[in-house]
């Protein structure tokens, strides 16, 4: 989904221009690789951007819907996304409230920055609007106006999109990956993954791939949700509450306006405690939307507690995965949500875990 979005990985030379493209050319992958999962739950975070419900929508949801004699029919179990821009027409409304009243109480801009996002505001969102309507240029005019009235003031602070607690520092992207691209580029690597003479080497964000989204970057998908959800696919919605970019009051907010038939019971119900008090969620009808506390952009590897002293760095890597274990379970448990008397769900067997993929996005222009 989208945000601070990022275009990671292995890059094609034909430049794709919009996430409907994509998701296309990618259901011929999801059938090499997926076909031996009984159950298929679609898990990303915001390094998808919209690319989540964009293909779990209609590359399968719409695809199983249409089958043809020998068509391999994708069991699409379930479908979460984290720290998503999926409605900006929404989820726009609130930067200038993350940026100056958020739960941690970080100012992180100036009062008179503040009252200028806020002022607007109504601008950017009825811009939004117009994207929606007539698409081209309106997307253009929607995507440069938002961003440098509603993030561009942030940005100039130094502080880091993805956790509003600290400084961004002197890599680009605010942490560094070079570990992960030095192993995603190896021969062995490549070839484990069957990745092709045809693409490029791995890079953690692709400004020129970013730039050529731009016109996709304000549409909203929340719809393709709803259907999803009508359809009875599950779907849990989830963000850090010290994430800018794709912040937890805006996400939550989208939930709470989505347009389907649970709605008024979903806007209705409580709020409840998530895994001891690492978060709250709400839940009704097959949609979950969670709050991970203390957790920003990047809320697995947030979330990897101690104990009042360093833990070695394996201990990490497996508190890491346990926090991943239950994000996916919260997604494939949802209908009995076990959580609610603030339990955490049974992790599912490591080996029918499809891994959560959690990186730092591109920026929007300043």
């Amino acid at each position: 989904m989208r945000g601070g979005e990022k275009r990671e990985g292995y890059t094609t030379h034909d430049t794709t221009h919009n996430t409907r493209h994509t998701t296309h050319d990618t259901r011929h992958t999801t059938h090499n690789t997926l076909i031996l999962h009984i159950r298929l739950a679609s898990l990303t975070t915001h390094s998808s951007l919209h690319s989540n419900p964009s293909f779990a929508h209609p590359r399968i949801f719409e695809g199983n819907n249409a089958l043809k004699d020998g068509d391999i029919k994708l069991n699409l179990a379930g479908v979460g996304v984290g720290n998503g821009l999926t409605a900006p027409e929404v989820q726009y409304a609130y930067y200038a409230e993350m940026a100056y009243n958020n739960s941690h109480g970080i100012q992180t801009v100036s009062e008179s920055a503040y009252e200028s996002m806020v002022d607007a505001t109504p601008t950017c969102i009825d811009k939004i609007k117009k994207c929606n309507e007539k698409g081209g240029i309106y997307c253009t005019t929607s995507y440069t106006y938002c961003n440098t009235k509603l993030t561009t003031p942030y940005y100039q602070t130094g502080l880091n999109p993805y956790d509003i607690r600290k400084e961004c520092g002197d890599n680009p992207l605010c942490y560094d990956f070079s570990n992960v691209e030095k192993w995603l580029t190896t021969d062995s690597t490549r070839e484990a993954l069957h990745v092709t003479s045809d693409s490029a080497s791995w890079v953690s964000c692709n400004n020129d791939v970013n730039a050529d989204f731009r016109n996709d970057w304000m549409l909203n998908y929340d719809s393709y949700v709803a259907d999803m959800l009508e359809g009875g696919i599950k779907v849990l919605i989830y963000a850090g509450d010290v994430d800018f970019i794709c912040n937890s009051l805006g996400n939550k907010a989208w939930t709470l306006s989505l347009d389907w038939s649970g709605k008024d019971s979903f806007n209705s119900a409580e709020d409840g405690d998530w895994n001891s008090g690492a978060g709250s969620y709400r839940s009704y009808g097959g949609l979950t939307f969670l709050t991970v506390f203390d957790a920003g952009h990047m809320v697995p590897s947030d979330q990897v507690r101690t104990s009042g002293k360093e833990r070695k760095t394996r201990e990490g890597e497996r508190e890491r995965e346990r926090v991943e274990n239950n994000i996916y379970a919260t997604l494939t448990n949802i209908s009995s949500l076990s959580l609610a008397a603030g339990r955490s769900p049974k992790p599912p067997s490591p080996c029918s875990t499809p891994s959560s993929t959690t990186a730092s996005s591109c920026r929007p222009p300043s």
